[in-house]
């Protein structure tokens, strides 16, 4: 990942969409290089031990990186939260 990552930004690319499971979510998030997430939460009840991310993690509540900012923005039956985690 962080081949590729370096290979955009030669190519002066300056923003990444990523779109995938949570496996690849929580890559990133492992990685440091998500500056921004923008999250879905829709009215359904999944089940059946489905989690939105993967990775590490934090071992503790308290270390759990926060949001400099929140946008809060309802879009039909769903909400979407817009977090920016960091700036560069």
């Amino acid at each position: 990942m962080q081949a590729a990552l370096d290979e955009l930004g030669a190519r002066d690319v300056q923003q990444l969409l990523v779109e995938g499971g949570a496996h690849l979510a929580g890559a990133f998030l492992d990685a440091g290089e998500v500056d921004e997430m923008r999250v879905f939460i829709a009215p359904v009840i999944a089940g059946g031990g489905q989690v939105a991310v993967e990775g590490e993690g934090a071992e503790l509540i308290t270390d759990a990186p926060r949001a400099l900012h929140t946008t809060v923005e309802r879009i039909e039956d769903d909400v979407l939260v817009t977090a920016r985690l960091k700036e560069w």
